[in-house]
């Protein structure tokens, strides 16, 4: 090839090669040709060359393209995860991306432009507090705790309320108030009443317990009261007989009686002679002395019992009474004649179960 060829054909490239490099802002590098670029919303479809112009398609739904552009696909739509705490704000389209916001009670953390890419829930102002500052889509909110005499009930209370004050209501305070409540007050009638109310039952147990025990400690033990006097040692006029042993055969002639005894007493209904309280005959002597050694004689037979064993015990209750009788004459009047005495016997047994 001849000189002047070679130096025509590197000046050529050399030429062609600059102008391809120096393509528009508003186009592209397609191999050698500079292309124009496809518009926001749109994507390339074929590229351009020497003979054809390049060709541009709108996005497919779901995805957007917000810039021009050399691409061949366009951009995926995002979604706002409302688990997240995000709702959406703007829907996507053809040339803009979806737009996230917060949800209510939350707040945005990461924003970008109008969109936001992550939430927080905003803080609650509980009872005893108030809202100083209400949180906004991009801030939280603000609580503080309410002053010496104030209180709030409610969640997220705006301000808090001022405590009653008992004595401008002629009224007295029963309990204080607190950052959660207010002052308890009461009319001054109603005081007597309501110390009544809650004093009266331990009142009323503390009663019942001092009876019950004065009614304890005045409870005989062993022998009912009314067999017990029966059976104590002053009485000496009572005769006792226990269930499988045999009577004294010496103290028997306490027990006999007058057999006219029975036939004076139903005919003469006589009163009894002045003489009654005099001191008793021999047979009830023997009778007393006989039941001061059966008595020990029990007692001694119970210490060798074994313990919680039960023994059925019958006590024949014996009194013997003289009678003085005296005998009426024909005219009505009192004689003096002296009617034999009658010995009179009263028993009844008794049954009782001790230990």
């Amino acid at each position: 090839m001849p000189l002047y060829k070679k130096i025509f054909s590197i000046l050529f490239f050399l030429i062609f090669h600059t102008e391809a490099q120096m393509c528009r802002d508003n186009e592209y590098l397609s191999e050698t040709t500079c292309c124009p670029l496809c518009p926001p919303g749109t994507k390339v479809l074929d590229h351009c060359t020497v003979l054809s112009v390049r060709t541009c398609i709108n996005c497919t739904k779901g995805t957007y393209m917000d810039h021009s552009n050399a691409n061949k696909e366009c951009d995926q739509c995002k979604s706002c995860d409302r688990d997240m705490g995000l709702s959406e704000k703007q829907s996507c389209t053809y040339t803009r991306d979806t737009v996230c916001s917060c949800q209510n009670v939350f707040y945005c953390t990461k924003v970008k432009g109008d969109d936001c890419g992550l939430c927080q829930k905003q803080r609650v102002c509980k009872p005893g507090c108030y809202v100083k500052n209400p949180g906004t889509e991009t801030t939280d909110t603000v609580c503080e705790s309410c002053p010496e005499g104030t209180f709030s009930t409610g969640n997220m209370s705006q301000k808090c309320e001022p405590w009653t004050k008992c004595t401008d209501r002629n009224m007295i305070e029963v309990k204080s108030g607190t950052h959660k409540s207010d002052s308890v007050c009461i009319v001054k009638t109603k005081i007597v009443p309501v110390v009544l109310g809650i004093t009266s039952p331990f009142v009323l147990i503390a009663v019942f317990g001092v009876l019950y025990y004065v009614w304890r400690k005045k409870r005989p033990f062993g022998f009912p009261h009314y067999y017990s006097g029966c059976c104590s040692k002053e009485n000496s006029e009572i005769d006792g007989r226990v269930e499988g042993i045999a009577p004294n055969p010496d103290n028997m002639d306490g027990q006999r009686s007058n057999p006219n005894s029975e036939k004076y007493a139903q005919e003469s209904h006589i009163p009894l002679a002045k003489g009654l309280n005099e001191s008793p005959p021999r047979a009830e002597t023997d009778n007393r002395e006989h039941y001061l050694k059966k008595k020990i004689s029990e007692n001694e037979e119970e210490s060798l019992l074994p313990p919680n064993t039960s023994r059925k015990v019958i006590v024949n209750i014996q009194q013997t009474v003289n009678i003085s009788l005296f005998k009426d004459d024909d005219s009505g009047v009192h004689s003096s004649e002296h009617v034999p005495e009658a010995d009179f016997v009263f028993s009844a047994p008794v049954q009782e179960m001790g230990k």
